[in-house]
């Protein structure tokens, strides 16, 4: 079974990762 919750919270931690890459840039 799928648990969308942690999914959710997975897709918020990439989304966090992705903005702190570009302010590393």
């Amino acid at each position: 079974m799928v648990d969308l919750e942690k999914i959710q919270r997975t897709i918020d931690v990439s989304r966090d990762f992705s903005q702190v890459q570009l302010v590393l840039q």
